[in-house]
């Protein structure tokens, strides 16, 4: 019976060392496109102002065109700035390194199964913190602030370690 619990843990284990894995380099990738892509936006905007060359994309104006392209930075800008892109790809990227420690600590000795267990239950718990944590600042933020006639769907609460929704609520 012991070796059923101890290859099921194996089992979730690799199972989770996966997600994080992929998880962490889909969110690396969103992220460094997000940081960059501000960035190459805003030099392309500062060349296209001085090009005489360039009279604009999609058939619209220069100006508008320019216009679409800061508009399309400054999403990429609050994507980075608002949507926690970095704390969950710093999330999945450590965690997928303490999956990997476990999965290698259980491989040596089988006795360590309960300690492991616990260590991969705190885990998953720490990381769920660590994306609903960066999500909270936005809806703290976004509360803050005196935006009139915004609706929003639900609240997210934290209350003694269990995510819960109350009613839809405007500010």
């Amino acid at each position: 019976m012991q070796t059923d619990k101890v290859s099921y843990l194996k089992t979730k284990l690799e199972d989770y060392h996966r997600k994080f894995y992929k998880g962490s380099k889909i969110w690396s990738f969103v992220y460094h496109l997000c940081l960059f892509g501000t960035t190459i936006l805003t030099l392309l905007i500062a060349f296209l102002l001085n090009s005489e060359f360039f009279h604009g994309i999609f058939g619209m104006s220069k100006n508008d065109s320019i216009a679409l392209i800061a508009l399309t930075a400054a999403i990429l800008s609050a994507l980075i700035a608002k949507g926690g892109l970095n704390a969950k790809w710093r999330s999945f990227r450590v965690n997928s390194s303490k999956i990997e420690m476990l999965i290698l600590r259980l491989n040596e000795d089988d006795q360590n199964y309960s300690k492991v267990q616990e260590e991969f239950e705190k885990i998953i718990s720490d990381h769920d913190m660590a994306i609903v944590k960066s999500s909270m600042k936005l809806m703290k933020r976004i509360t803050r602030k005196k935006i009139s006639n915004l609706s929003l769907p639900a609240l997210l609460l934290y209350q003694n370690h269990s995510l819960c929704f109350t009613e839809p609520f405007s500010i």
